[in-house]
């Protein structure tokens, strides 16, 4: 983004990751100029440039990027010899082109920038040829940060923005987007993972991508367990049309697994779920997917009616246990009575060598212990050729 802001400036980029890139760089070149935000995933800005002193390195103007513009952070960035220090809140891309500009004292050449502004973007809105385009709802709470997806996905997509949670749920029921790009942290403390659950009870084919300013493996795991199809960093958010367009290219829904087992064998399903969940499958399991509120009987049901494929793993300790999940098998076998003769449907899975019980003994079970037992499991759940 912030080479499009500069465009017509006569610079030559480089570009770091984290911290310790950016001190790699800044000791084999003269920067004039060093774009640096706060908050890196390796250290503070502030720890870049504090230990860029101590190891005698010259560098030009720094300009210090934040989103928690405090006074405090100012006076210190300042101390620390920064030029400008610009809030990501309240930034404007003339705000950054003229601090730029007065760190190097030569003015850019006359070009039009090729981020667009908001009424660039309503004009491009209104043209004859929009109408075809792919609606994208986008949800973030970050003024800086949605108004820069806007711009990044108005070249191939109508995209329509949301600033909270309920703006945005009000918005899906009345633009029916194709995907939807929800910010993991909104407004007021609301979550974008919670707002994801929400909307796919309202639509459950709904796609959706889920972004975030931090790398968080167990964020971006939840965030595909609740049915997200990407997790894309802001930094890179450069890749957001090109992913849109894959996922909108394949037509074809994610697959949905339920998930049956007995509570003895939750550690091993659980690790069965997180594989699933990393292949692109979107597996329902009580344990994982059931909220807090909801009632339990009227959403298993519900979820059961809505899978692809019923799996209902066996093991020595589970063989004619009743309860919850004998009320999921009966559930599930009334399902079969509704599907094709020959549709694979229910999926016996054993967990270890174990007996298989007479009332499903009419459906092949599929071994999922040992070397090629996921590979078993993803076999069974993949259409017929």
């Amino acid at each position: 983004m912030l080479r499009d802001v500069l465009t017509g400036f006569d610079c030559v980029f480089s570009e770091a990751e984290d911290g310790a890139r950016a001190l790699e760089l800044m000791e084999s070149n003269a920067f004039d100029v060093i774009v640096l935000d706060l908050k890196l995933p390796d250290r503070s800005g502030f720890d870049v440039l504090t230990e860029a002193r101590e190891r005698g390195m010259t560098f030009g103007k720094v300009i210090v990027l934040t989103g928690l513009p405090e006074a405090k952070v100012e006076k210190k960035a300042f101390a620390l010899g920064a030029f400008r220090f610009l809030s990501k809140g309240a930034m404007s891309w003339s705000g950054i082109r003229r601090a730029f500009q007065d760190a190097i004292g030569v003015a850019p050449a006359t070009i039009v920038p090729t981020v667009r502004t908001r009424s660039s973007r309503a004009r491009k809105r209104s043209s004859a040829d929009q109408p075809s385009r792919e609606s994208v709802l986008v949800v973030d709470s970050d003024p800086a940060s949605l108004d820069a997806m806007l711009d990044i996905l108005a070249e191939e997509f109508t995209p329509t923005p949301a600033k909270n949670a309920d703006d945005a749920f009000r918005k899906l029921a009345r633009i029916s987007p194709a995907l939807v790009v929800i910010d993991v942290k909104l407004a007021g403390g609301a979550s974008g993972l919670d707002l994801l659950t929400r909307m796919r009870k309202s639509v459950p084919d709904l796609r959706a991508i889920m972004i975030s300013d931090e790398r968080d493996p167990e964020v971006a795991f939840e965030s595909a367990q609740r049915g997200a199809l990407k997790y894309v960093l802001k930094e890179r958010l450069n890749t957001l049309p090109t992913a849109i367009k894959r996922i909108l290219n394949d037509k074809r829904p994610p697959t949905k697994v339920f998930l049956c087992y007995a509570k003895v064998d939750l550690a091993r399903v659980s690790s069965l779920h997180k594989r699933l969940v990393k292949r692109g499958y979107l597996p329902w399991m009580d344990e994982k997917s059931l909220r807090g509120g909801d009632d339990w009987k009227l959403e298993i049901e519900k979820a059961i009616e809505e899978t692809h494929y019923f799996v209902f793993f066996l093991s020595a300790s589970s063989v004619g246990r009743e309860g919850v999940m004998r009320l999921e098998v009966n559930l599930a076998l009334r399902q079969v009575d509704k599907k094709l003769i020959g549709a694979r449907f229910f999926v016996p899975a054993l967990l270890e060598p174990c007996s298989i019980e007479p009332s499903i003994s009419r459906f092949h079970h599929v071994p999922v212990f040992g070397r090629n037992g996921f590979a078993n499991l993803v076999s069974a759940l993949s259409p017929s050729k």
